[in-house]
């Protein structure tokens, strides 16, 4: 079985308000409950999504049969250079986001 792991952008779409990605996302979920795929999210949607009603939502994904699994890095909060190595402290430019800048 394949393992999906879901973005948090995609979580984020299963309650949006267009359809279209809603319904993209919920052919994802029905995959799963086909037992075609597995899908998952890393722990660091939390640090994404602290509060507010998405972060009520993301913690009830178990429901739908998305569980949470570990991760091995994240920009920003991930130690580099082993466990006493410096924290990544690339300094952010306004408007772009981090992954765009580390590609």
């Amino acid at each position: 079985m394949d393992l999906l792991t879901l973005d948090t952008n995609v979580v984020r779409d299963l309650w949006r308000d267009d359809q279209q990605w809603r319904d993209a996302v919920e052919q994802l979920l029905a995959l799963a409950e086909a037992a075609e795929v597995d899908l998952v999210v890393t722990r660091y949607i939390h640090d994404d999504v602290p509060g507010g009603a998405l972060a009520r939502r993301i913690s009830a994904l178990d429901q739908l049969g998305i569980r949470r699994m570990g991760g091995v890095f994240q920009l920003d909060v991930s130690r580099l250079n082993g466990e006493t190595g410096p924290r990544h402290a690339a300094p952010r430019s306004a408007g772009v986001a981090p992954a765009i800048r580390a590609a």
